[in-house]
């Protein structure tokens, strides 16, 4: 996440994994917006909002994010997107 071209923020999801520190996560298939926000700012250390085993597209996972982004909770988790396609043209 970056507040200024050019500066960023310590990934502390990855830091953490390097430690072997303990990771507690949620596998989210909910395709809302507000139930992203909620589990926003439920104390996960990470949270992968599903994409090939639910019904997510580009625009539903871009609205779960910026809802876990600027919504009422601090976003603590690192957010992960798993693709909905098995296409080249999706992957980067």
């Amino acid at each position: 996440m970056r507040d200024w071209p050019g500066t960023s923020v310590r990934n502390t999801f990855k830091q953490a994994l390097s430690d072997c520190q303990r990771q507690v996560g949620l596998w989210s298939g909910l395709c809302s917006n507000i139930a992203a926000e909620i589990i926003a700012g439920a104390g996960f250390d990470w949270i992968v909002l599903d994409g090939e085993h639910a019904p997510n597209d580009i625009a539903s996972v871009l609205a779960q994010l910026q809802a876990m982004r600027g919504g009422w909770f601090s976003w603590r988790a690192a957010p992960h997107s798993r693709r909905w396609k098995p296409s080249p043209r999706w992957m980067a």
